[in-house]
């Protein structure tokens, strides 16, 4: 009995240091990593945190996905939102790629995926926002600018003006809360005074009015 004993505490000490010598386990994205051939998804797939990033992003595009299937109007209207907003998955994930030509590769990386995860939410509505606050622009009322913010990591907010909305995503390391986004639309608010870059180089000077 005392041999059985010994035997059986020694498997157990061997069976602790085979799992502590063992691979890691792998980390599970949204995408087969046998068919990883890039240098940034094999990185995903090598990586707990990005991976995890990856079924995120994964799950915010379904539904967005869900979100536009629902939409009112007719089934052309959909199937272009459909259309787009896979394209323009595609080109994120082409842009993610490059990051494989970054200083810090990782990094770059998880930037890329956290701000899609929280452009998506904005877009989409997926978090919910702050109640819109509006601002008087340049003393004309056909500039008046409808801001709404979404607690995402980072944060995001939508800019509405007339008939068009533009989306940013607040700058890492931007002193008074500075959102970019893209085709050059920017905010920066500081004692509710704003400044709003809009497309085409449109400067706004607005004040928030509640």
């Amino acid at each position: 009995m005392i041999r059985f004993r010994r035997f059986a505490a020694a498997m157990a000490v061997l069976s602790i240091i085979a799992t502590a010598l063992s691979p890691a386990r792998a980390a599970t994205p949204s995408f087969d990593c046998a068919k990883a051939g890039d240098a940034i998804e094999k990185m995903v797939c090598a990586d707990d945190q990005l991976a995890a990033l990856d079924r995120q992003l994964a799950g915010v595009f379904a539904e967005a996905l869900t979100i536009i299937a629902g939409y009112g109007g007719t089934n052309a209207i959909r199937q272009k939102a459909e259309k787009d907003l896979k394209a323009d998955q595609r080109g994120w994930l082409k842009g993610r790629n490059e990051c494989a030509k970054a200083d810090d590769p990782r990094a770059c990386a998880q930037g890329a995926y956290k701000a899609r995860i929280a452009m998506l939410q904005a877009q989409y509505s997926l978090v919910k926002g702050s109640d819109p606050s509006a601002y008087g622009c340049n003393g004309n009322d056909a500039d008046e600018l409808t801001v709404t913010f979404f607690a995402t990591d980072p944060p995001t907010l939508r800019a509405e003006r007339g008939d068009r909305q533009m989306f940013a995503l607040q700058a890492a390391g931007q002193e008074g809360g500075k959102y970019v986004g893209d085709s050059g639309v920017s905010f920066q608010e500081k004692s509710r005074e704003a400044t709003v870059e809009w497309p085409q180089g449109t400067v706004f000077y607005c004040t928030r009015k509640q």
